[in-house]
């Protein structure tokens, strides 16, 4: 299970080899790979999708959704649910826009434009704000939670979410490093606020959270 301390330790070293990598030896191909495609039928479904990862969407949905089951339907459980969500993927977003602006890396659009590449730190606006790629952060805190919420259903959800974030890569928003790191902060932030959850008892006994059900 991710949600465990080890396991989620081996998960991070894991993770830090694989953005290691890379940067080191596939960023600059993989990013040059897809902008020579052109605009073929992969880049059109990527490009059509890509919007799928923007944190509004869940935020709003899983806002509504608390506020329905707790002050019209009175149903507590699903209530903490859906704060459960909206805590993931607000979290995740205030900690990858801090990193953004931190590590100040340019964009892909910047190496086809202009050749300017790397890591600039503490650089404001989006061209300079692509290290972790924020919707890979929100797909990736969304997918974690929803498989925490509805485990069965992950052999469904893991798969959307990764295509979610691949179309990151595709559409040359973000190199894939960009995609990695996010996909941590959102797995990772995802983990605290559960385990933040179950600390205070905001999850009940009949939370499938709580059952052990978990990744």
């Amino acid at each position: 299970m991710i949600s465990s301390k080890s396991h989620h330790t081996q998960f991070s070293i894991a993770m830090a080899a694989a953005i290691g990598m890379s940067m080191a030896f596939a960023d600059l191909s993989v990013a040059r790979f897809f902008h020579g495609i052109g605009n073929g039928w992969m880049m059109w479904l990527a490009a059509a999708t890509t919007d799928g990862g923007l944190a509004i969407w869940y935020l709003v949905g899983a806002a509504a959704l608390f506020l329905l089951f707790r002050f019209v339907l009175y149903r507590r459980r699903e209530a903490m649910m859906a704060a459960f969500v909206f805590a993931s993927v607000a979290a995740s977003g205030i900690i990858t826009d801090v990193l953004k602006v931190a590590f100040g890396r340019a964009r892909p659009k910047l190496l086809f434009r202009d050749e300017i590449y790397g890591f600039h730190g503490f650089k404001f606006g989006a061209v300079w704000n692509s290290f972790p790629s924020g919707h890979s952060t929100t797909v990736a805190a969304m997918t974690l939670a929803l498989c925490l919420l509805a485990p069965r259903w992950r052999l469904l959800i893991i798969p959307v979410g990764t295509a979610l974030i691949a179309t990151r890569i595709i559409t040359t928003a973000h190199y894939l490093s960009d995609a990695l790191f996010g996909t941590y902060v959102g797995v990772s932030t995802t983990v605290w606020v559960l385990h933040y959850f179950q600390r205070r008892g905001l999850l009940t006994a009949n939370s499938a959270l709580t059952r052990g059900e978990t990744l």
